[in-house]
């Protein structure tokens, strides 16, 4: 009956398109939920490869802002220091944290260096500073600097272009034991004199890292009270795994898994199933760990996804949630991640404007769910897959890897990644593909 149900409304729904003379497919966000993101934006391609031609080649200049919180000095500033050395004297800066981990200074310095990827504080409260950090390099080292809300949205959509160089005034100050510049003047270089490249990282990159090492390093970190932490510049290989998202890319180091986050291009820097050397920092985010894209060099190196190692029912998703408003880190949300698990079930669906939307439940239903209110009541796991969600037409249905056995209900095991918990109460899981065997 299913199956003539599911047949019927798809050969409506196509009547009315054809009808209307349009088809839709648009994103998830439809359903009503709120996706948290870590980096904002990045770089998306290694020195190897040229900038985006589809993106504007410069930015307009952002002049000097008026809405940075720090107090500035009128002495001159230190010009072109060495940005190692001016984290150290960030460390020393004078004084006791306030109540937002925040320490600020009138020591005032002014610098050019590239500028990779952004990422933010989320805090808006007073005393948090400028809230978005963009990550800057030069020859002399890296650091980040804090900018404004009306820089940041100056900057933001060309972020991932390899022309991104700025020119930045600011005073020293600390985030939670993070050096930071707050910045007061940010202008766009249009002729510089200086490129920062892969050579260049690699001066202040450190030792190869492990997953786990990375991981450990982000959840051993101190975070604020949404969770958030940005660390020093590091290094894995991988093999690109996924595509999660635009934004987000899973990869492997053979052990463990992680999600690469940066610009809504980001995958154009990558091949799937190909290995790399992946730079970049770890990240807490709304405490998810992950790791903040820089850049990239191919390898030639075999790695394998690992197997699953963990096992879930969809309705044991639903204690993977953290509580927010605390910098204590939340050790059973932050463990999920790294590792990839198996579910075995039925797949479902809600409807949301004519659409399908596919879930997975631990039992099988006859019906499907007439909201996602209703499927976050019944217990199911949400599929972050562009596959699975805002499906009208029958050419999406075709491109779906689980609208067969909806249609036949079919019970089946999958491997998946733990995506995140999201905001409208439920979790999301990443299912690999070639993982789906039906269970006889």
């Amino acid at each position: 009956m299913k199956n003539h149900v599911f047949l019927l409304t798809l050969s409506t729904l196509l009547i009315c398109s054809c009808s209307s003379g349009t088809s839709s497919f648009t994103s998830i966000s439809q359903d009503g939920s709120i996706e948290s993101t870590s980096s904002l934006s990045s770089s998306m391609t290694s020195e190897e490869l040229s900038a985006s031609t589809s993106a504007p080649s410069s930015i307009p200049s952002s002049q000097s802002s008026s809405e940075a919180t720090s107090t500035t000095s009128s002495s001159s500033p230190l010009v072109n220091p060495n940005l190692e050395a001016l984290k150290g004297q960030c460390l020393s800066l004078p004084g006791e944290e306030n109540s937002m981990g925040m320490i600020f200074s009138t020591t005032r310095v002014s610098f050019d260096a590239r500028v990779y990827f952004y990422g933010t504080s989320i805090c808006t409260k007073s005393g948090t500073g400028n809230p978005y950090w963009a990550f800057a390099v030069n020859e002399t080292g890296y650091i980040y600097a804090a900018i404004s809300d009306k820089d940041y949205a100056t900057a933001k959509d060309y972020a991932g272009l390899d022309n991104q160089y700025f020119h930045i005034e600011g005073t020293l100050s600390l985030c939670y034991g993070t050096p930071q510049i707050q910045v007061d003047a940010w202008d766009f270089i249009e002729e510089r004199t200086f490129n920062v490249f892969n050579s260049t990282l690699d001066k202040y990159v450190g030792e190869l890292q492990t997953l786990e090492n990375i991981y450990d390093s982000a959840k051993a970190s101190r975070i604020n009270s949404k969770g958030v932490y940005y660390g020093s510049l590091t290094r894995f290989e991988g093999v690109f795994v996924a595509k999660m998202d635009n934004s987000v890319l899973l990869f492997s180091d053979g052990l463990k898994t992680v999600k690469l986050h940066g610009s809504s291009k980001i995958s154009n820097s990558f091949t799937l199933g190909s290995t790399y050397q992946v730079y970049g920092v770890p990240s807490m985010y709304q405490y998810c760990p992950g790791f903040e894209y820089v850049s990239n060099s191919k390898i030639e190196k075999e790695i394998a996804i690992p197997e699953a190692t963990k096992t879930t029912t969809a309705a044991s998703t639903y204690n993977w949630k953290y509580q927010n408003d605390t910098t204590k880190h939340q050790t059973s949300y932050e463990n999920l991640f790294g590792d990839l698990y198996t579910f075995t079930g039925y797949v479902s669906c809600y409807m949301k404007n004519s659409s399908y939307y596919f879930v997975l439940t631990d039992e099988l239903r006859d019906l499907p769910f007439t909201s996602y209110t209703e499927a976050i009541n019944g217990k199911a796991l949400f599929v972050k897959n562009e596959t699975e969600n805002n499906l009208y037409t029958e050419q999406e249905m075709l491109h779906s890897f689980l609208a067969d056995h909806y249609m036949n209900d079919q019970k089946i095991t999958l491997t998946f990644s733990p995506y995140l918990w999201n905001t409208q109460k439920y979790f999301q899981a990443y299912f690999l593909p070639e993982s789906i065997t039906p269970v006889h």
